[in-house]
């Protein structure tokens, strides 16, 4: 690929990636002004929650691509050969159902795990 043009999309990528990361820390910096410790609480868990679900869904990606590529190799198939994109492509596929329903079950248990609201009053 051409340098001309691979140079100025990294380049506006990573300015708009920038501009996100710096209004994000922008409202986060806000809300913790403003003093409302419950949003500011929920704020975090809710991060947290997000990085550990991503790290999952990634991990869960990668064990998919490596039981293709090794199902792939098994089979004696190059990577370029439609069967072998055909086993790859799928093991993508299937691992990213697998690494959202198992974030889907891990929300659901966190979730009824957690202590009912107390009634309003």
């Amino acid at each position: 690929m051409d340098k001309s043009i691979v140079v100025p999309i990294g380049l506006f990528v990573s300015v708009v990636y920038t501009i996100k990361l710096l209004v994000d820390a922008r409202m986060r910096y806000l809300l913790f002004r403003a003093g409302a410790p419950d949003t500011v609480q929920a704020l975090f868990e809710g991060e947290e929650q997000l990085r550990r679900m991503g790290s999952l869904r990634a991990g869960t990606v990668l064990v998919g691509l490596a039981l293709g590529l090794a199902v792939a190799s098994a089979q004696g198939w190059a990577l370029t050969t439609l069967p072998g994109l055909a086993v790859l492509l799928g093991a993508w596929g299937v691992a990213l159902l697998v690494g959202v329903g198992v974030a889907m079950a891990l929300d659901r248990r966190r979730v009824a795990a957690e202590p009912p609201a107390p009634p309003p009053q």
